[in-house]
């Protein structure tokens, strides 16, 4: 009797079990995904906004550069609104959603929303920046660079018929893999730590220094010439790169330059 009964026992479980799991693989979510909106009101970040459903419990986020979704990143939404930073400036994005339920600790999909696109946002400034930096120096920096603090100073050489040069002091973001390609394309030389000279480590006239020596990772120096007229160049123009040992979340690392 007491076999009989363990057996029945076993018998319900194995049916309660089975049709557990029969409940969970035919549920489905009804209600169609929907992107309400979509836009870019800050540099580098996109803001995504979807219909709401009742019957789920998160939402989806597939985003590609890409109309045919090739290489995706997913992000998930528990509301139905969802700010996704870190993202490149003046790109085109794809982004695409479906609900999700869960049930007994899995997640039942919908179907994907239709496709809708945006470019983000860019930096009107750090645009200017890009520009200026490249016409004193010829360093071509991406739109995934950063702009944190910036002077741009003039100088006038009266004994040349006031003819004006500019030097560049800057703290940026940048990505580890572009400032690599930066120093090798324009033959930066690693030096010691030591080799800063006093005017860079104290050079407080300007609000865009505050990097100190436990913080400071790798030190660049370039020697090259200035142009100040078409027949006169300063020959003993310096360049430097300091890098800091902080890196951000999003694998932005901080770095100081001195350009001239």
């Amino acid at each position: 009797m007491k076999k009989k009964l363990i057996s029945l026992c076993t018998v319900i479980v194995t049916i309660i079990t089975m049709t557990s799991s029969l409940y969970v693989s035919s549920v489905s979510i009804n209600d169609k995904s929907e992107i309400t909106k979509i836009h870019s009101t800050k540099p580098g970040k996109l803001t995504v906004k979807i219909k709401k459903s009742k019957k789920c419990s998160g939402y989806e986020i597939s985003l590609s550069t890409n109309k045919n979704f090739s290489k995706t990143k997913t992000y998930i939404a528990k509301k139905i609104k969802k700010t996704i930073s870190g993202l490149r400036q003046g790109k085109k994005y794809y982004v695409k959603v479906r609900a999700y339920k869960k049930i007994k600790g899995k997640k039942i999909y919908g179907n994907w929303s239709k496709a809708k696109s945006m470019i983000t946002k860019v930096n009107e400034i750090d645009k200017v920046r890009r520009k200026q930096v490249k016409e004193l120096t010829g360093i071509n920096f991406s739109e995934d660079v950063k702009f944190i603090k910036y002077t741009r100073n003039e100088w006038v050489y009266e004994e040349y018929d006031n003819a004006v040069t500019y030097d560049i002091k800057a703290k940026i973001k940048i990505k580890k893999k572009e400032l690599r390609k930066i120093i090798k394309e324009h033959k930066f030389i690693k030096k010691p730590n030591s080799y800063m000279g006093a005017e860079t480590q104290y050079n407080y006239d300007c609000d865009w220094w505050d990097l100190k020596k436990s913080q400071l990772k790798e030190y660049y120096h370039l020697f090259c010439s200035k142009k100040i007229t078409e027949y006169v160049s300063i020959k003993t123009v310096s360049r430097e790169i300091m890098v800091s040992k902080y890196k951000d979340k999003n694998d932005y690392i901080t770095v100081y330059l001195v350009l001239d």
